[in-house]
């Protein structure tokens, strides 16, 4: 019955009327009192939440496990959790963000690094900064709902996407920096063989794209590791490894200098034909065209 109570960032944004919203990919907001009743029942959102707490108090629950919210305390939510706002204190203020797969995909992201923090979330959606850290982390909030509120702007595409991919990997920073003592996963559990295929994978994935191969390693057969893969974290182990090497592949074509050829080469592929199909089939067109359209964006965003 869960399912059935799933919600969009365009319906966050355009039917219940909530923060300053970017098509349907983004949504920023700092009026979270007054919107906490749209998610008292258990709710999938279907994006990434990423908010912080200033002040007051906020009790969620996330996979009907209960979490508690305090000043300084940066708190997480991915797609395929189901949430739920248990209580909030007359006096909350605090930021939050909410980002569809797709704006991830699309903002210049080292996903080999972001998806390393994938586990992490997933047990323990949040964690605890000082007040300089908190400081830093919602000076980027405010920038971004600026930078979205702001009617005039130019280049505000490119501007917001800068200041989101900057606050993502400033959180991630301070959790790594702030070494949260998290609950490990037990050896030879699911959530164990699921860390360590995306180690591996994080690792090796411009070099192996077989399933076997991470199997091997880690004394699985490639059928048990898909499903224990999916099991945990909704994707295939193909469809991580696609993943890493999609989102490298955009990259490359996006900020690199290297032709085609080069990045196929870079990642292993037989053929600079093969790495085209495989890329075609997943993302919709050429790499060239992937390039050529990136580029277009940008001439024309320079002329406006």
């Amino acid at each position: 019955m869960l399912e059935q109570y799933s919600i969009s960032i365009e319906q966050l944004v355009n039917h219940y009327n909530i923060g300053i919203g970017l098509d349907k990919n983004l949504l920023i907001t700092s009026q979270i009192v007054s919107t906490a009743g749209l998610l008292d029942f258990p709710c999938r959102v279907n994006a990434f939440v990423m908010g912080i707490c200033q002040k007051g108090e906020l009790s969620i629950t996330v996979n009907f496990k209960e979490w508690k919210i305090n000043k300084n305390t940066c708190f997480f939510s991915i797609p395929e959790n189901i949430i739920r706002i248990e209580k909030i204190s007359d006096d909350f203020e605090g930021y939050v963000i909410v980002v569809s797969e797709e704006y991830i995909k699309d903002i210049n992201l080292d996903m080999t690094k972001i998806l390393s923090y994938y586990m992490s979330i997933r047990i323990n959606p949040h964690f605890y900064i000082d007040e300089e850290d908190a400081t830093s982390v919602v000076c980027f909030f405010d920038m971004a709902e600026r930078a979205l509120k702001d009617k005039n702007i130019q280049w505000k595409d490119e501007i917001v996407k800068g200041v989101i991919s900057v606050l993502i990997y400033k959180v991630f920073g301070i959790m790594e920096q702030y070494e949260q003592k998290i609950e490990k996963p037990k050896t030879k559990s699911k959530e164990y063989y699921f860390l360590k295929f995306l180690e591996l994978c994080s690792k090796q994935f411009h070099k192996h794209h077989d399933i076997g191969y991470y199997a091997d390693l880690i004394c699985l057969t490639p059928k048990y590791l898909s499903t224990v893969v999916k099991d945990v974290s909704g994707l295939s182990a193909a469809e991580w490894i696609e993943e890493y090497i999609i989102n490298n592949a955009k990259n490359q074509l996006k900020f690199s200098e290297k032709n085609v050829q080069q990045i196929s080469d870079s990642l292993n592929f037989s053929t600079q034909s093969l790495f085209g199909r495989y890329f075609k089939q997943r993302v919709g067109i050429s790499p060239s065209q992937y390039r050529e359209g990136y580029t277009s964006l940008k001439t024309t965003e320079k002329l406006i």
